[in-house]
């Protein structure tokens, strides 16, 4: 319902004990600003998935209270649990984890754009020593293996070992790419229309079979003659060669994973709009007050975006008290936020 799960601090300092017993010393990396694709997936007017299973919950729950006569209501008893599931975003409550790791003295740092690419980077120049991040770490080039959970119980981890995974589906790194933008990831968030007619538990085995019976992504993405799925694929893609980090240097620039190649040619240049993928680039410093957590992302965001979006409340219904709320807190915190930044 919104805050700070009271219980989540007990699971994290749960987890510090176990790290600390292995003399590991975590650095906590969250995701910063949005790219294009993204900020438009998820500002778009259509109703997320999230608005989707509360607007469900709702209708369930007004249901069940007007055949029953009482408030307390089972949880959808005929679904399973992973079809109810819809992945929690950390945003809503990162600035009070960073506060809890500054009292805790825990390394950690908002990148500028993904987390799991920021990770990659630190990882690429020894900065950390290994990676537990989401399976979109399976699209870096430069890392083999990565902690993928942890059963804290047992104190095992489980990793992912790339090679063996592009092996044992029996595609390349770019043939995972291709599947991973066209299917839906961070760096493209929708589905593409060749995977109509499939739900979202069969489209990456739909790839896969596109591409083990001699097919090609790009091909059939092509065949649909419309410039604008085309446009999200090529931006996907370009996202992962391009994406920019925090490096050592204090500076926020690309990451062009080609850049050690002596002799680049003209596709590993990023491309004159650039911008149009990732957004607009601006000034370092904005990007280090964001790393420490003194900036939230939505802010450089509504810079960037020309726009400053606030979500419906948890009733699904934008009531006049709300929008009263919303245009007083925009119309005098983020205004003032945003005029002392520009």
């Amino acid at each position: 319902i919104g805050g700070f799960p009271a219980s989540l601090k007990l699971y994290i300092e749960s987890d510090l004990q176990v790290f600390k017993e292995f003399n590991i010393t975590p650095i906590f990396v969250f995701s910063g600003n949005d790219i294009v694709d993204q900020y438009e997936y998820k500002n778009a007017k259509e109703p997320t998935p999230l608005d989707k299973q509360r607007n469900k919950a709702w209708n369930s729950y007004q249901a069940y209270t007007t055949q029953n006569q009482q408030s307390i209501l089972p949880l959808f008893p005929t679904e399973t649990f992973r079809e109810l599931f819809t992945a929690l975003s950390a945003d809503p409550i990162s600035k009070d984890l960073v506060t809890y790791f500054i009292e805790s003295e825990i390394e950690y740092m908002i990148a500028p754009y993904l987390s799991w690419v920021q990770l990659s980077y630190l990882y690429e120049h020894d900065y950390i020593d290994a990676i537990y991040g989401p399976t979109e770490t399976l699209l870096l080039p430069k890392v083999d293996k990565f902690i993928l959970g942890m059963e804290f119980a047992g104190r095992e981890f489980r990793f992912v070992d790339r090679k063996r995974v592009l092996n044992d589906f029996r595609i390349s790194q770019q043939q995972l790419l291709d599947i991973a933008v066209s299917v839906g990831c961070d760096l493209q968030p929708t589905t593409l229309p060749i995977y109509n007619g499939y739900s979202p538990g069969q489209l990456f085995d739909v790839g896969l079979d596109i591409i083990n019976n001699g097919g090609n992504i790009y091909a059939n993405i092509l065949s649909l003659n419309n410039e604008d799925i085309t446009g999200k694929f090529q931006r996907g893609v370009l996202a992962l060669r391009f994406l920019p980090v925090l490096k050592l240097n204090g500076r926020v620039e690309l990451n062009n994973y080609n850049e050690a190649d002596p002799d680049p040619n003209p596709d590993t240049q990023p491309p004159s709009d650039i911008h149009d993928i990732i957004g607009q680039r601006l000034p370092h410093e904005y990007y280090f007050y964001e790393s420490i957590g003194l900036i939230n992302p939505k802010i450089l965001e509504s810079i960037v975006y020309g726009t400053y979006v606030e979500t419906r409340p948890l009733t699904g219904e934008t009531t006049l008290q709300y929008k009263k709320l919303a245009n007083a807190v925009i119309g005098t915190f983020k205004n003032k936020e945003i005029n002392l930044l520009t």
